[in-house]
Order: C-alpha cells, then sequence, then structure tokens
C-alpha cells in the first residue's frame, strides 16, 4: 500500500500542475475555444511525462513502473492512478485521458517489451490498446466479421491480424498498437457461426504503427473529451513479426480482462473529476449571484440541486474507493470485473446527473461556453459511452460466474 505521506506529496504535486494546466488552457489572453487552447496540450503532455506520470512501455523507462497504470498497480493497487486521473480531470477530461490511453497500451504489454526495443534509448514510444469494446459478450455477425481478430499460424499463411476499430484512444499517433484480440481459429472465411465457436482463446500481440497493411485515420472533432487524440484503425491482414506475441490463451485472458477492467475504472476516476469541478464552479457562481434578493445558493431548488451532486460524487468515491488499495495482480477477475462494471455504471447514473444538477443550477448559463460547465457535461457524456454501452455491462454483470468468464 502507498504511504499516506507519499500519496499526500503525489495529490499535492498534482494539484499544482492542475492550476498550472487550467491557467494554461483556460486562462486570459488566450484564443481559445470552449475546450481551452488544444495547441498547448503537447506541451503539458511533455510536462507530466518528465513528472513520470505518464506510462512508459520500456522496462528501463521510470514512468514503466510509477506512471499511470505503470507495474506499480500490480503489487500497490490503483489509487495512485486514479489521484492522478482525478486531479487531471478536474482541469481537463481530455488531458487526463491521453495520460489514460498510453497507460492502458502500457499495460497490456504486462512488462513485455519484445519488438518495442527498436526505439531508441530516450524516445518516448506511444503505445494504444487495441481492443474489442464488447468484450465478455456474447459477439454480433458485424463483430465476427469486421471486428478486430488474431488469425493463427496455418499451412498456408503467417499469423496475422485482422478487423477494425474505431475508438483507439492516444496521446498522440501511436507508434505501436498493442492487438487484445480473440483467437480466430477459423481464419478469415467461413461462417458466422464456426468462426463463433473457434474464439475460445486470446491473444495479445504488437503491430508497429507503420506496418504495412495497418491503416490510421484521425477520428476529428468530437462532441466531447476534444483535447484527446482518436483514431480509428484497420488491420488488413497484418502479419505479426517474430516475438510479436505478447500472451496467448489463459495469460492472454488475463491480461485482457485487467486491461478492460482498468480501462472502466480510469474512465470513471477522470469522471469524479470532472464532476468534481462541476460542483465546485456552480458554487462559486451561486454563491456570487444575486436573485430575488438572496444570493442564488439561498433558494432551496438550487441547494437541492447541488447537495444531490455532492451526493452523487460521495457514492462514485466510495464505489471507486471498493478495492483501491489493493495489488491488482490479487484480485480475482471476477471481483475485478464487477467493481470496474459498478464504476462505469455509477458514471451514467451519479456523474451524469451529478453534472446536469450543476449546469441546472446555472440556469440558462449553465449551458453556454462561457462558464465552462458545457465543457463538463459533454465530458462525462463522452467516458459514459466509451468501449461498452449500459446494456452491455448490464449483461456482462449478470453473465459472470464463479470463475469470473461470461
Amino acid at each position: 500500500m502507498v504511504a499516506t505521506d507519499d500519496l499526500a506529496l503525489i495529490e499535492q504535486s498534482l494539484t499544482r500542475f492542475g492550476e498550472h494546466a487550467t491557467d494554461t488552457l483556460f486562462g486570459p489572453g488566450h484564443d481559445r475555444g470552449p475546450d481551452g487552447d488544444l495547441d498547448a496540450v503537447p506541451s503539458l503532455l511533455g510536462e507530466l511525462v518528465s513528472m513520470d506520470l505518464v506510462a512508459d512501455p520500456a522496462p528501463t523507462g521510470v514512468g514503466h513502473d510509477v506512471g499511470v497504470w505503470g507495474r506499480h498497480v500490480l503489487d500497490d493497487g490503483c489509487r495512485i492512478s486514479f489521484v492522478a486521473l482525478t486531479s487531471l480531470a478536474e482541469s481537463c477530461a481530455g488531458l487526463a485521458s491521453a495520460v489514460h490511453a498510453q497507460g492502458i497500451g502500457c499495460l497490456a504489454l504486462d512488462g513485455w517489451f519484445g519488438t518495442v526495443a527498436g526505439v531508441s534509448p530516450g524516445q518516448r514510444a506511444v503505445t494504444a490498446a487495441v481492443f474489442v469494446p464488447r468484450y465478455g459478450v456474447a459477439f454480433d455477425e458485424r463483430t465476427l466479421r469486421d471486428g478486430v481478430r488474431f488469425v493463427p499460424e496455418s499451412a498456408t499463411s503467417p499469423p496475422c491480424v485482422h478487423g477494425a476499430s474505431p475508438f483507439v484512444w492516444a496521446l498522440e499517433r501511436p507508434d505501436w498498437l498493442v492487438v487484445v484480440a480473440p483467437v480466430d481459429s477459423a481464419g478469415v472465411e467461413g461462417d458466422a457461426g464456426a468462426r463463433r465457436a473457434a474464439r475460445s482463446e486470446w491473444a495479445i500481440v504488437t503491430v508497429p504503427a507503420e506496418s504495412p497493411g495497418v491503416h490510421i485515420a484521425d477520428v476529428g472533432a468530437r462532441v466531447g473529451i476534444r483535447a484527446l487524440r482518436q483514431y480509428e484503425v484497420t488491420f488488413d491482414g497484418v502479419p505479426a513479426p517474430d516475438g510479436a506475441v505478447v500472451a496467448i490463451g489463459e495469460r492472454a485472458a488475463r491480461i485482457a480482462t485487467r486491461v478492460v477492467a482498468c480501462d472502466w475504472l480510469g474512465q470513471s476516476a477522470m469522471a469524479v473529476g470532472s464532476s468534481h469541478r462541476a460542483v465546485s464552479e456552480a458554487r462559486t457562481y451561486t454563491e456570487g449571484r444575486y436573485q430575488g434578493g438572496q444570493t442564488i445558493s439561498g433558494h432551496a431548488a438550487v441547494q437541492l440541486l447541488l447537495a444531490e451532486a455532492d451526493h452523487d460524487v460521495a457514492v462514485m468515491n466510495a464505489v471507486l474507493a471498493t478495492h483501491a488499495d489493493e495489488p491488482l495482480g490479487t484480485i480475482r477477475d471476477d471481483a475485478l470485473l464487477r467493481w470496474a462494471i459498478s464504476c462505469r455504471l455509477a458514471i451514467g447514473e451519479h456523474a451524469h446527473r451529478a453534472v446536469t444538477n450543476c449546469v441546472q443550477a446555472l440556469g440558462g448559463y449553465g449551458y453556454m461556453d462561457d462558464f465552462g460547465l458545457s465543457k463538463r457535461l459533454r465530458d462525462v457524456s463522452a467516458l459514459r459511452s466509451r468501449h461498452g454501452s449500459r446494456e452491455q455491462l448490464l449483461l456482462l454483470l449478470d453473465g459472470l460466474d464463479e470463475s469470473g468468464a461470461a
């Protein structure tokens, strides 16, 4: 477990950085839109790298162990990663999401370096995890036809990666793609039923982004989390080079569970940060404006809105803390998935309601870009829909058995 004094120092450093990031993105003198000065995001990410908060795929890099979703989570638990993502999201959910995306990509490597060792000393390799959003839920026909899958070596062809993923996050255009995908031992051809039966195993494969057959398209402007780079990645029968397979079979399935669970947990931590900041901004506004002879905060309806928002943030913090101090490597797969799903479902209910109530506390001004809450609402709305809908999560939660399989 992380010492209380060490955690306090980390929180203080992140608080100072958050103030600096907020001033850089949203301070006076910037020609900015509602999401701040997005041109400043790369420099802020560079500062986070120098603080060792950004995970590094190289085992020799400090960030490999201590960065967000670095190796320390296996022995010390997730609390430091939660504190970092929550604090960063209070300034900008996109900035936090970029750090989170790099960490998830490194987590998928599970300490393996392999062909990524070709990166020059001192060069930061940007990783992106490519995985099936419907993890654990029965594959539908479209996923079977178009989804990312690993086809093992056969008598006529080498092992390769096929399919596409439209929602790949990265802090910038990735150097390496870490593909977490089901094994399609029936190959690319064949009927859907045979291919579904053949997907009983998982594989984790690294693919250089510049490999022939890899197509990466920048998705461009989005409604929420605009500071984060999002890409659509297509694999057109990309051969897996020698040594590219990180894991296959049971070990790969466990890593896949960890990757998806931590993705959901990270999204939840960022939603907590965005919600907490929204409550703070709403209170500042309502305590400084008057209506009907008293401050807006004095009206009962506004008090109820913000009290419910405070309650929602407290509930999310409580759910997120459930296993925060337990070493990730010791948590059973079923317990990890139940925890992660509960956190993600809390985004849909508590985070969205908390921010919506804060917006309503400002009246019509809450929806205007000038006051910042419209950005918070867009961000938590995006976080609650990433990599699994509410209905898919409920089905997965219902289908978990004693072993954690779905």
